[in-house]
């Protein structure tokens, strides 16, 4: 796993608290990318449908919080020689894709 592991970002918005896949799906949507999420501006965040101006703060405190965790789950899961399945990756399920709540990784 590298600094620049494109499942990172996805295993740290999944460990965001009070942030579920329906939230997610509504920020993916709003800005494209899940590192877009974890570095945007409060304001941005709070344009989003559900996201108000608290939980936009707590969104930015918590993503800052997430890297080194996550990081090191990642190391873990590799270690065990298990694989970490993320939306962007071709072996997701499709079907879980187009769900209105799709898991944040497998």
């Amino acid at each position: 796993m590298s600094i620049a592991d494109p499942r990172l970002p996805w295993l740290r918005l999944a460990r965001l608290p009070g942030v579920g896949p329906v939230l997610v799906k509504r920020l993916l949507e709003s800005l494209g990318l899940p590192m877009a999420i974890l570095t945007a501006h409060p304001a941005t965040l709070s344009a989003v449908e559900g996201i108000g101006t608290v939980r936009a703060s707590q969104i930015v405190a918590a993503a800052a919080g997430t890297e080194r965790a996550a990081a090191e789950e990642l190391a873990r899961i590799d270690e065990d020689g298990l694989t970490l399945l993320t939306p962007d990756h071709p072996d997701f399920p499709r079907g879980l894709k187009n769900i209105p709540d799709p898991p944040l990784v497998l």
